[in-house]
C-alpha cells in the first residue's frame, strides 16, 4: 500500500509535504505519517486515517474510474473506426438514404448492413463500458470483457 497515494484519495486538496508527510526511516517498520496537519472545509484538522482506513482508501484509489472505461471504450472504437471513416458512413448513409430503399443496388443494400452492422457494434462498446462500470472486473482491459471487433466490408 502507499500511504501517500491512500492520502490524497481521501483528501484529493492535500498538498504532499506541506499538508503532510509519509516518512520511511528504514527500521524495518515501513512507512508512517509523519506530518499531519489537512483541514476540513470547517477550518478544523481533519482526524489522521487509521491503518485500516488507509488500506481501503488505497484499495478504492487502485479501481477503474467511469473515465477509464471510457476512455477503453474509445480506444477500441477508434482503433476500428476512425473519426474520418465515422463521418465517411455518415455521409454514404444520408447519401444512400436520399436516394431511397427502393433505388438502391444489390451493392448498396450490401454497403448499408455493413455500416448498419459497424454501428451496432460500437454501440455494442458503449453497452459493455456501462456494465463494466457496474461490477469492474480485475482487468477491464481484457478482451473477453469486449464484444469483438467487426468483420467489416467497408473500406470508407
Amino acid at each position: 500500500m502507499n500511504i501517500a497515494d491512500a492520502i490524497q484519495f481521501l483528501y484529493p486538496r492535500a498538498r504532499p509535504l506541506e499538508d503532510f508527510e509519509v516518512m520511511d526511516e528504514s527500521d524495518g517498520k515501513g512507512p508512517f505519517i509523519s506530518k499531519w496537519n489537512i483541514l476540513l472545509e470547517n477550518g478544523k484538522k481533519a482526524p489522521m486515517p487509521s491503518l485500516g482506513e488507509l488500506t481501503a482508501a488505497y484499495a478504492a484509489s487502485q479501481l477503474p474510474t467511469e473515465e477509464d472505461f471510457r476512455a477503453e471504450a474509445q480506444r477500441r472504437i477508434l482503433s476500428v473506426f476512425p473519426d474520418w471513416k465515422q463521418r465517411n458512413n455518415l455521409s454514404r448513409m444520408l447519401e444512400l438514404y436520399r436516394k431511397g430503399e427502393a433505388n438502391w443496388s444489390t451493392g448498396e443494400q450490401a454497403e448499408i448492413a455493413d455500416i448498419e452492422a459497424n454501428w451496432s457494434w460500437l454501440k455494442s462498446v458503449r453497452t459493455a463500458s456501462n456494465r463494466l462500470k457496474i461490477t469492474p472486473p480485475a482487468d477491464y482491459t481484457d478482451d473477453k470483457h469486449w464484444p469483438a471487433q467487426p468483420q467489416s466490408r467497408s473500406s470508407a
